[in-house]
């Protein structure tokens, strides 16, 4: 049931990480067999000092496996020996836990094998059977009189997870002894629709487009110093806002900005970004948030000042409006083989070599400006609608490219015909539109993921139905007998 349940999650990280390989290089290669890791694995000890040297310590302690705690991953392995159970189950048990508890470790003695690592596969399942396990260890002890050793022991093991969590629980600690010295609610307002929240929603009201943080606010977001204004990293999206920035785990987004490990994919406001006036015209982004000491392009227009900001003496908070910002699809005065081809020069003062650090001007010039397009957009998907043609048409959507977009034209008589979407401008959507084409739908139909999706969950409900229908039958059985 583990394997079926998880195995869906597994194929999207597969397939998310073959479009870039050089980002398997990126795997943590650790051998979890040796002397060290185990130690770290068993033991946890607590440590005490700065939050940088406790979570430095956990790192070089090794790898933050087994999180049930040492105590009890011992009293799993003890459990084998001579726990109240009917010898059929308790071997059952134990076996599906030390395969659970080897899958997590054999892959990393495998160094040249570019695979990602089993342990999101079998963490889980060896938690659960681990703590069954240490549940029945812990249950001889009870009914032998010892009970103040059970307690001694489950005690024992929360500390041990406590310390080793401890570079995780901490900053929250810490954030909150800050907020209570704050003059302002620093956790609540995550969620809450603050000042800054309302304005953002009420301009995309008006004129939608895309958001943007230039680097000092990205940097002060990640910093959890302005979660008093609503602002948090992806906080924005529960208010279905169109936020570029983010952190984005298990997808993939190398060609727009390198991400520093496997799994783990983020966008971060560039220094030079919001004086590029290119890039955020190409890319719709309509607002954009920063600091008032910083510079931004020519273009932008100042619409709210927020006001003075915590922690940043001097500065306040600043939404500027990009009047020039594209629609999320336009009419190129190209040919689409023409865009598969373009490469765009580099912005030397840029941190980095990816897409939101080229320089966008040469699109500029090839925007058919006279063209008009009625976007509407929803999730995995949007319509594009065209005015008539007799000659064929090249569109560019500031989207990012992914091979499971599809395309369907139709024509002001009802054909429809599918159309090429392929990868243009080193990472965005383009699509050849033929004469005649009034409207194009476009979704995102990975198929197979689709359907390995539905077999994991199917498979994963019938095991449980099954489990269920045997364990009830077995139950009547017995009480009849």
């Amino acid at each position: 049931m583990s394997l079926l349940l998880s195995a869906a999650h597994i194929y999207d990280l597969q397939r998310e990480y073959v479009l870039f390989p050089p980002g398997f290089e990126r795997i943590v290669r650790t051998n979890y067999l040796d002397g060290k890791e185990l130690w770290a694995i068993f033991l946890r000890p607590l440590w005490w000092g700065t939050p940088g040297q406790i979570w430095r310590h956990v790192q070089e302690a090794g790898a933050r496996i087994i999180s049930f705690g040492g105590i009890f991953a011992a009293l799993a392995f003890l459990s084998a020996l001579w726990p109240k159970l009917e010898s059929r189950y308790r071997w059952a048990l134990w076996v599906a836990f030390v395969l659970c508890f080897l899958g997590q470790f054999l892959p990393g003695s495998f160094q040249p094998i570019p695979v990602i690592s089993w342990y999101f596969l079998f963490r889980d399942p060896t938690i659960v059977f681990g703590i069954l396990l240490a549940g029945l260890a812990l249950q001889r002890w009870v009914e032998s009189k010892r009970r103040y050793l059970a307690w001694g022991l489950c005690l024992a093991n929360l500390a041990m997870v406590a310390g080793g969590a401890l570079p995780l629980w901490a900053p929250v600690v810490d954030m909150g002894l800050k907020n209570l010295r704050s003059p302002q609610p620093m956790v609540s307002n995550v969620f809450k629709e603050t000042d800054l929240v309302k304005q953002l929603k009420h301009s995309q009201a008006q004129v939608p487009g895309r958001i943007y943080f230039t680097w000092g606010v990205d940097s002060a977001v990640w910093s959890h110093n302005l979660v008093y204004r609503g602002v948090s990293v992806n906080s924005l999206a529960y208010h279905e806002l169109p936020v570029v920035n983010g952190y984005f785990k298990g997808i993939y987004l190398e060609p727009l900005h390198p991400a520093q490990d496997l799994l783990h994919s983020w966008i971060f406001g560039q220094k030079d970004a919001a004086r590029h006036q290119a890039m955020l015209d190409v890319l719709g982004i309509r607002y954009v948030l920063a600091f008032s000491d910083e510079r931004v392009a020519s273009g932008l227009v100042a619409i709210h000042d927020f006001g003075p900001v915590i922690h940043y003496p001097g500065k306040t908070l600043v939404l500027y409006e990009n009047p020039g910002a594209w629609p999320p699809a336009v009419v190129m005065r190209t040919s689409l083989a023409g865009l598969q081809g373009l490469r765009l020069p580099r912005r030397t003062s840029c941190q980095h070599d990816r897409l939101f650090c080229a320089d966008f001007s040469p699109l500029l010039a090839l925007r058919d400006r006279q063209a008009q397009v009625e976007v509407r957009q929803w999730p995995g998907g949007m319509e594009l609608r065209l005015a008539p043609a007799s000659t064929p048409r090249t569109m560019l959507l500031a989207q990012m490219y992914r091979p499971a977009w599809q395309a369907i034209g139709y024509t002001s008589d009802g054909r429809e015909s599918p159309l090429p979407v392929r990868r243009v401008v080193e990472a965005l959507t383009g699509l050849a539109v033929p004469p005649g084409v009034e409207r194009v739908v476009l979704r995102y139909r990975p198929q197979d993921r689709m359907v390995i999706t539905a077999i994991s969950w199917g498979g994963w409900l019938a095991c449980y139905v099954i489990v269920t229908l045997l364990g009830g039958r077995v139950a009547f059985v017995s009480s009849f007998d």
